[in-house]
Protein backbone atom coordinates (compact mmCIF):
# COMPACT_ATOMS: atom_id res chain seq x y z
CA UNK A 1 0.00 0.00 0.00
CA UNK A 2 1.34 3.18 -0.99
CA UNK A 3 0.83 6.20 1.22
CA UNK A 4 0.70 9.66 0.21
CA UNK A 5 0.67 12.97 2.37
CA UNK A 6 -1.03 15.94 1.58
CA UNK A 7 1.70 18.12 2.03
CA UNK A 8 5.42 18.39 0.63
CA UNK A 9 8.22 16.05 1.59
CA UNK A 10 10.53 19.10 1.19
CA UNK A 11 8.85 20.90 3.94
CA UNK A 12 8.77 18.10 6.51
CA UNK A 13 12.49 17.94 6.15
CA UNK A 14 12.57 21.39 6.20
CA UNK A 15 10.74 20.75 9.54
CA UNK A 16 12.40 17.91 10.96
CA UNK A 17 15.98 18.82 10.30
CA UNK A 18 15.19 22.05 12.52
CA UNK A 19 15.13 19.88 15.73
CA UNK A 20 16.35 16.65 16.98
CA UNK A 21 12.96 15.87 18.45
CA UNK A 22 11.24 16.29 14.65
CA UNK A 23 8.11 17.76 14.17
CA UNK A 24 6.39 18.59 16.64
CA UNK A 25 2.72 20.04 15.76
CA UNK A 26 -0.38 21.27 18.49
CA UNK A 27 -2.99 18.52 17.36
CA UNK A 28 -6.22 20.16 17.06
CA UNK A 29 -7.52 18.71 14.66
CA UNK A 30 -8.25 15.10 13.31
CA UNK A 31 -6.30 13.35 10.69
CA UNK A 32 -7.92 12.74 7.71
CA UNK A 33 -7.64 9.48 5.68
CA UNK A 34 -8.89 8.94 2.07
CA UNK A 35 -8.22 5.52 0.69
CA UNK A 36 -8.45 5.09 -2.81
CA UNK A 37 -8.83 1.69 -4.89
CA UNK A 38 -9.52 2.16 -8.81
CA UNK A 39 -10.22 5.85 -9.07
CA UNK A 40 -9.80 9.24 -7.87
CA UNK A 41 -10.29 11.20 -4.81
CA UNK A 42 -10.43 15.18 -4.57
CA UNK A 43 -10.56 16.01 -0.84
CA UNK A 44 -11.88 19.39 -0.48
CA UNK A 45 -12.10 21.78 2.92
CA UNK A 46 -14.82 24.15 3.40
CA UNK A 47 -15.14 23.81 -0.94
CA UNK A 48 -11.98 24.13 -1.44
CA UNK A 49 -10.00 21.18 -3.13
CA UNK A 50 -6.77 20.84 -1.58
CA UNK A 51 -5.42 17.52 -2.73
CA UNK A 52 -6.39 14.91 -4.88
CA UNK A 53 -5.46 10.74 -5.46
CA UNK A 54 -5.67 8.36 -7.75
CA UNK A 55 -5.56 4.62 -8.07
CA UNK A 56 -6.28 1.78 -11.40
CA UNK A 57 -7.36 -0.80 -9.70
CA UNK A 58 -6.01 -4.26 -9.66
CA UNK A 59 -2.08 -4.63 -10.66
CA UNK A 60 -0.77 -8.45 -11.60
CA UNK A 61 2.94 -8.45 -10.41
CA UNK A 62 5.25 -11.30 -11.62
CA UNK A 63 7.08 -13.21 -8.95
CA UNK A 64 10.55 -13.71 -9.26
CA UNK A 65 10.37 -17.37 -9.18
CA UNK A 66 8.01 -17.57 -11.97
CA UNK A 67 4.35 -17.24 -11.37
CA UNK A 68 2.09 -13.56 -10.58
CA UNK A 69 -0.05 -12.11 -7.49
CA UNK A 70 -2.72 -9.74 -7.52
CA UNK A 71 -2.45 -6.56 -5.56
CA UNK A 72 -5.30 -4.93 -4.52
CA UNK A 73 -3.61 -2.23 -1.38
CA UNK A 74 -5.24 0.81 -2.18
CA UNK A 75 -3.39 4.13 -2.24
CA UNK A 76 -3.92 6.25 1.40
CA UNK A 77 -3.97 10.08 0.99
CA UNK A 78 -3.35 11.31 4.29
CA UNK A 79 -3.47 14.94 5.18
CA UNK A 80 -3.69 17.23 8.56
CA UNK A 81 -2.68 20.48 6.12
CA UNK A 82 -6.75 20.74 5.91
CA UNK A 83 -6.62 22.35 9.33
CA UNK A 84 -5.10 25.39 7.48
CA UNK A 85 -7.99 26.12 5.36
CA UNK A 86 -10.31 26.05 8.81
CA UNK A 87 -11.66 28.86 11.65
CA UNK A 88 -13.01 27.70 15.00
CA UNK A 89 -16.39 26.23 14.51
CA UNK A 90 -18.03 24.36 11.75
CA UNK A 91 -15.97 23.18 9.02
CA UNK A 92 -17.19 20.86 5.87
CA UNK A 93 -14.42 17.89 4.84
CA UNK A 94 -15.45 15.91 1.90
CA UNK A 95 -14.08 13.75 -1.03
CA UNK A 96 -15.44 13.26 -4.37
CA UNK A 97 -15.00 10.13 -6.01
CA UNK A 98 -14.71 9.22 -9.57
CA UNK A 99 -14.75 5.31 -9.50
CA UNK A 100 -13.62 3.58 -12.86
CA UNK A 101 -12.36 0.06 -12.33
CA UNK A 102 -14.57 -3.02 -10.84
CA UNK A 103 -14.63 -3.27 -7.28
CA UNK A 104 -13.01 0.29 -6.84
CA UNK A 105 -14.23 2.23 -3.90
CA UNK A 106 -13.24 5.39 -2.08
CA UNK A 107 -13.09 5.30 1.73
CA UNK A 108 -13.22 8.68 3.77
CA UNK A 109 -11.46 8.34 7.60
CA UNK A 110 -11.72 10.99 10.25
CA UNK A 111 -8.72 9.50 12.75
CA UNK A 112 -9.01 11.01 16.51
CA UNK A 113 -6.30 9.95 19.23
CA UNK A 114 -8.68 7.60 20.61
CA UNK A 115 -10.08 6.04 17.02
CA UNK A 116 -12.30 6.62 13.91
CA UNK A 117 -14.33 9.69 14.18
CA UNK A 118 -15.86 9.22 11.14
CA UNK A 119 -15.68 6.34 8.31
CA UNK A 120 -17.65 6.43 5.08
CA UNK A 121 -16.93 3.97 1.65
CA UNK A 122 -18.27 4.65 -1.56
CA UNK A 123 -18.30 1.63 -4.46
CA UNK A 124 -19.40 4.52 -7.03
CA UNK A 125 -18.64 7.74 -7.76
CA UNK A 126 -20.38 10.12 -5.57
CA UNK A 127 -19.49 13.03 -2.39
CA UNK A 128 -18.91 12.21 0.95
CA UNK A 129 -19.27 15.15 3.56
CA UNK A 130 -18.74 15.77 7.09
CA UNK A 131 -18.86 18.61 9.27
CA UNK A 132 -16.17 18.95 11.91
CA UNK A 133 -16.44 21.38 15.11
CA UNK A 134 -12.60 22.75 15.79
CA UNK A 135 -11.30 24.64 18.30
CA UNK A 136 -8.44 26.58 19.35
CA UNK A 137 -6.68 27.03 16.12
CA UNK A 138 -5.10 30.01 15.42
CA UNK A 139 -5.66 32.79 13.34
CA UNK A 140 -4.09 31.84 9.63
CA UNK A 141 -2.72 34.98 8.60
CA UNK A 142 -4.96 34.71 5.29
CA UNK A 143 -7.85 35.36 7.73
CA UNK A 144 -6.42 38.71 7.22
CA UNK A 145 -5.18 39.12 3.84
CA UNK A 146 -6.68 41.36 1.30
CA UNK A 147 -9.85 40.69 0.32
CA UNK A 148 -9.34 40.53 -3.82
CA UNK A 149 -12.38 40.99 -6.06
CA UNK A 150 -10.70 41.56 -9.06
CA UNK A 151 -8.96 39.15 -11.35
CA UNK A 152 -5.89 38.95 -8.98
CA UNK A 153 -3.24 41.28 -10.80
CA UNK A 154 -0.07 40.21 -10.15
CA UNK A 155 -0.69 36.68 -9.13
CA UNK A 156 0.92 34.34 -11.96
CA UNK A 157 4.05 37.29 -11.80
CA UNK A 158 4.75 36.20 -8.04
CA UNK A 159 4.19 32.07 -9.52
CA UNK A 160 6.97 33.19 -12.06
CA UNK A 161 8.96 35.06 -9.12
CA UNK A 162 8.68 31.68 -7.64
CA UNK A 163 9.57 29.25 -9.95
CA UNK A 164 12.45 31.34 -10.97
CA UNK A 165 13.99 31.17 -7.36
CA UNK A 166 13.86 27.94 -7.20
CA UNK A 167 15.77 27.51 -10.76
CA UNK A 168 18.56 30.29 -9.41
CA UNK A 169 18.73 28.00 -6.16
CA UNK A 170 17.99 31.09 -4.83
CA UNK A 171 16.96 30.03 -0.98
CA UNK A 172 16.29 33.66 0.37
CA UNK A 173 13.90 34.60 -2.34
CA UNK A 174 12.21 30.91 -2.06
CA UNK A 175 11.91 32.11 2.12
CA UNK A 176 10.93 35.44 1.30
CA UNK A 177 7.41 34.14 -1.13
CA UNK A 178 7.09 31.31 1.47
CA UNK A 179 7.19 33.09 4.69
CA UNK A 180 3.85 33.42 5.35
CA UNK A 181 3.25 29.71 4.99
CA UNK A 182 6.35 29.27 7.33
CA UNK A 183 4.48 31.17 9.98
CA UNK A 184 1.34 29.55 9.66
CA UNK A 185 3.15 26.28 9.89
CA UNK A 186 4.76 28.30 13.55
CA UNK A 187 1.97 29.10 14.74
CA UNK A 188 0.17 25.71 14.43
CA UNK A 189 2.94 24.49 16.81
CA UNK A 190 5.83 22.63 14.55
CA UNK A 191 9.49 23.95 15.07
CA UNK A 192 10.51 25.69 11.68
CA UNK A 193 14.05 28.07 11.85
CA UNK A 194 14.23 31.25 10.19
CA UNK A 195 16.24 33.34 8.44
CA UNK A 196 19.41 31.89 7.26
CA UNK A 197 19.24 28.72 9.07
CA UNK A 198 16.15 28.25 6.95
CA UNK A 199 17.61 29.44 3.50
CA UNK A 200 20.45 26.60 4.40
CA UNK A 201 17.93 23.93 4.84
CA UNK A 202 16.65 24.76 1.52
CA UNK A 203 19.63 25.12 0.09
CA UNK A 204 20.83 21.90 1.20
CA UNK A 205 17.52 20.28 -0.42
CA UNK A 206 17.62 22.01 -3.40
CA UNK A 207 20.95 20.29 -4.63
CA UNK A 208 19.28 17.01 -5.27
CA UNK A 209 15.92 18.25 -6.63
CA UNK A 210 15.10 18.65 -10.64
CA UNK A 211 12.54 21.88 -11.75
CA UNK A 212 9.88 20.77 -13.87
CA UNK A 213 9.16 23.69 -16.34
CA UNK A 214 6.56 26.20 -15.34
CA UNK A 215 3.01 25.91 -17.55
CA UNK A 216 2.30 29.08 -19.75
CA UNK A 217 -0.17 31.31 -18.00
CA UNK A 218 -2.89 29.84 -20.35
CA UNK A 219 -2.19 26.42 -19.04
CA UNK A 220 -2.65 27.78 -15.39
CA UNK A 221 -6.04 28.16 -13.41
CA UNK A 222 -6.77 30.76 -10.91
CA UNK A 223 -9.90 29.63 -8.71
CA UNK A 224 -10.47 32.25 -5.56
CA UNK A 225 -12.35 30.85 -2.45
CA UNK A 226 -12.40 32.73 1.03
CA UNK A 227 -13.79 35.80 -0.08
CA UNK A 228 -10.67 36.70 -2.23
CA UNK A 229 -8.64 35.68 0.62
CA UNK A 230 -7.04 32.63 -0.92
CA UNK A 231 -6.41 32.00 -4.66
CA UNK A 232 -5.66 28.25 -6.47
CA UNK A 233 -2.89 28.44 -9.19
CA UNK A 234 -3.05 24.72 -11.07
CA UNK A 235 -2.30 23.10 -13.95
CA UNK A 236 -4.29 21.00 -16.67
CA UNK A 237 -3.85 18.15 -13.92
CA UNK A 238 -4.87 20.25 -10.38
CA UNK A 239 -1.35 20.13 -9.44
CA UNK A 240 0.68 23.12 -8.16
CA UNK A 241 2.70 24.80 -10.75
CA UNK A 242 6.19 24.70 -9.47
CA UNK A 243 6.88 20.75 -9.18
CA UNK A 244 10.18 19.53 -7.69
CA UNK A 245 11.36 16.11 -8.61
CA UNK A 246 13.47 13.59 -6.42
CA UNK A 247 15.46 11.64 -8.79
CA UNK A 248 14.77 8.55 -6.26
CA UNK A 249 10.81 8.96 -6.25
CA UNK A 250 10.33 11.51 -9.90
CA UNK A 251 6.93 10.25 -10.29
CA UNK A 252 5.88 12.06 -6.98
CA UNK A 253 6.90 15.47 -7.19
CA UNK A 254 7.45 18.02 -4.37
CA UNK A 255 4.38 20.80 -5.46
CA UNK A 256 5.00 24.78 -4.69
CA UNK A 257 2.74 27.77 -5.13
CA UNK A 258 -0.89 26.51 -5.41
CA UNK A 259 -2.33 28.73 -2.46
CA UNK A 260 -1.62 32.11 -2.44
CA UNK A 261 -3.10 35.26 -0.41
CA UNK A 262 -2.11 38.74 -1.14
CA UNK A 263 -1.54 40.71 2.28
CA UNK A 264 -0.46 44.09 2.40
CA UNK A 265 -0.38 44.28 -1.19
CA UNK A 266 1.90 41.32 -1.76
CA UNK A 267 1.15 38.08 -3.03
CA UNK A 268 2.69 35.29 -0.71
CA UNK A 269 2.39 31.45 -0.66
CA UNK A 270 0.30 31.32 2.34
CA UNK A 271 -0.70 27.46 2.36
CA UNK A 272 1.62 24.64 0.69
CA UNK A 273 -0.56 20.68 0.19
Amino acid sequence: MRVSFAGAAFIVAVAVASTASGVRAAVVAPTLNVLVFGGSATARINGIPFAQERQGGAVVERLPGGGSSTNESPVTLASTVYQFFCRNGDNEIGVDADITAPHGSVEMILQGPQGPLFDQKLTKSGSIAHVVTLSGLPAWNWTAADAVTDDAPGLLDAVAQLQQAFSAKDAAQVVALEARFFDNLRMAGTQIPSGAALEQVFADHLKSESLAPLPGAADLTVKSYAGGRIFSVTDASGHAPVLLRDPHSPEHPDEFGKFWSRIEGRWYVTIEN
